[in-house]
């Protein structure tokens, strides 16, 4: 039980950073990822 709730937590943080990465920051790292497909930053989340 302790396992499965780590890994959810670890999961909902991860989707907690990454969804605003994939939707803003990426464009500051990657100039030309802001014409990424949804496929794309799928990948990168």
């Amino acid at each position: 039980n302790v396992l499965v709730g780590a890994l959810g937590a670890y999961v909902a943080l991860g989707l907690l950073f990454g969804i605003p990465f994939v939707l803003r920051g990426v464009q500051k790292i990657d100039p030309v990822a802001e014409n990424g497909t949804w496929g794309f930053r799928l990948i990168i989340l």
